[in-house]
């Protein structure tokens, strides 16, 4: 599915709809509340993905979102941003999503939805889902949000160096909260987590390959000449 939201092209993969299907479980109860997580749900990926977007375009950059398997994202050339620009474009996800939290814990205590059943478990759905999801997201996991943020304040400081330092930090944040979401019992929540640490892991071995001087040696060997 393609369409365009304020001039920004916004794609839903089949992968996305596959992950809907079975987060919201609708495949096996057909509920109005399956229903209105799922809409929940959309809402509140595009609406964070908007605040990536909309900060990218005015930073110059051509923005796309797309949704597919675990969630969305935000693409952008960044040739030429600096890692504070970066690090703004990260940021506005979350903010925006907050204006979610907001709004609906205000209409919440407003009151006006108490006799619209359906209305307040939307309301109601929405404040709690962002609020989980807005921490989750600020954990310093790559690549989720709060990966982003620590790694570009690191490449600020360090440079190169720092991508790899944000990779570490990564896999040992995985490896500490991971175990704490499995004891809650957010099973989902934390078998993403796993999922993470072990592309953080396999990325921190790829750049430990690329730097062996053996392995230097060997593409120097086999590069073709010119």
């Amino acid at each position: 599915m393609n369409f365009k939201i304020l001039n920004i092209p916004v794609q839903i993969t089949t992968s996305f709809w596959i992950f809907l299907l079975f987060f919201t479980d609708i495949l096996f109860d057909r509920s109005i509340e399956n229903l209105i997580l799922g809409i929940v749900l959309i809402v509140s990926l595009l609406v964070h993905e908007l605040g990536h977007a909309f900060t990218a375009r005015y930073l110059g950059a051509r923005p796309k979102i797309t949704l597919e398997g675990l969630g969305g994202n935000a693409q952008y050339l960044s040739f030429g941003m600096t890692p504070k620009q970066h690090f703004i474009i990260t940021l506005n996800g979350p903010l925006f999503e907050s204006l979610l939290i907001f709004v609906s814990y205000f209409l919440l205590k407003l009151g006006f939805f108490e006799d619209q059943p359906y209305a307040l478990h939307f309301l109601t759905t929405m404040f709690q889902l962002n609020i989980l999801w807005c921490l989750l997201n600020l954990i310093p996991i790559l690549p989720l949000d709060g990966g982003q943020l620590v790694r570009y304040v690191l490449e600020g400081k360090y440079g190169p160096k720092g991508y790899r330092i944000s990779h570490i930090a990564s896999l040992t944040t995985t490896i500490l909260v991971a175990p704490i979401l499995f004891y809650l019992g957010h099973l989902f929540f934390g078998g993403m987590l796993i999922f993470f640490g072990i592309q953080n892991f396999i990325e921190i071995q790829k750049m430990k390959l690329l730097s062996n001087p053996l392995f230097k040696k060997f593409f120097q060997f086999t590069r073709p000449t010119e």
